[in-house]
């Protein structure tokens, strides 16, 4: 009976770890990162001209593991330096290792990362995307996620970055047309991930304040987020509106409208989670918008 118990018990503690090392690498999240870059070349590949795309099907797979290489060392250096606060935020998380075991898996990817940057960039403005996501990832889990709106700024940019990076990559001389879906994904990616990291921080509140972040949530009270976060919403609505007239972006959304219309449904509908005070719903509302979009990359 003990043999057994002591059995179940070793299994549950290896299934503990597993998934411990799934929510330290967001694994999903990175997964979706993917899925946006793969699913821009899918569409790119279906309605433009093959005579614009100057890499291979290999060194753009290197491409994705690279990016899946340097998002999940930046979601593990997050967690090492927010031990403290996951602590008051999420005590039921566990890192899985040890502290120095965490950092040497954090060097080990973005070691990995670097030297396949080396061989598969043919330009310095990959290189430059690539490294200077490692070095920015470090320095806002260490710095600038303690400041108020600068780390919420910081992961935007980064969100914002990924298409651009596809296209410096893999395209010679885009049209019109493909800088026109490149710029909607970025601002779309930009406007929807700022919103979602600002309310994020209202959700780790009580950590942040605890351990010294100076964040929006923690410089202001409930009522006055409220209004922050409705304006925003209202004006990037208008924003986007405008960019879609400025940009030509018509012509994309003319193609399976319907999804555009869940989308801003679904988007529209945080408001309502904002008036409730409920924002793990808004966030996971956002986060859904997001998945909405890059769906749409594959019909």
């Amino acid at each position: 009976m003990n043999l057994i118990r002591s059995v179940l018990t070793q299994k549950s503690e290896k299934c503990i770890k597993k998934q411990s090392i799934i929510k330290s690498f967001r694994l999903l999240n990175v997964l979706a990162m993917l899925g946006l870059l793969f699913g821009l070349k899918k569409y790119f590949q279906l309605h433009f001209d093959l005579d614009y795309f100057i890499r291979n099907d290999f060194d753009f797979y290197l491409l994705l593991i690279t990016v899946g290489l340097i998002s999940s060392g930046g979601y593990l250096v997050n967690d090492i330096f927010d031990v403290e606060t996951d602590k008051v935020n999420k005590p039921e998380k566990q890192l899985p290792y040890s502290s120095n075991t965490r950092w040497i898996i954090y060097l080990m990817l973005n070691v990995f990362a670097a030297t396949l940057t080396f061989y598969i960039a043919q330009n310095v403005v990959t290189i430059f995307i690539l490294l200077g996501t490692i070095i920015l990832l470090f320095f806002y889990s260490f710095i600038f996620q303690k400041v108020i709106l600068i780390g919420n700024l910081i992961v935007a940019f980064l969100a914002s970055i990924l298409p651009f990076l596809f296209l410096v990559f893999y395209i010679e001389q885009p049209n019109k047309s493909m800088l026109s879906i490149i710029y909607f994904y970025s601002i779309m990616a930009f406007i929807v991930t700022l919103l979602r990291e600002i309310v994020k921080d209202k959700e780790d509140e009580e950590g942040d304040e605890k351990t010294g972040y100076k964040t929006l949530a923690v410089l202001s009270n409930d009522l006055f987020l409220k209004y922050i976060t409705i304006s925003y919403l209202v004006i990037s609505s208008v924003l986007f509106l405008f960019l879609i007239y400025i940009f030509n972006f018509g012509v994309l959304l003319e193609s399976q409208n319907y999804f555009w219309i869940i989308c801003a449904l679904v988007y529209w509908s945080s408001l309502i989670f904002i008036l409730q005070s409920k924002y793990n719903k808004v966030s996971s509302a956002l986060k859904l918008t997001l998945f909405l979009g890059v769906l749409f990359l594959y019909f």
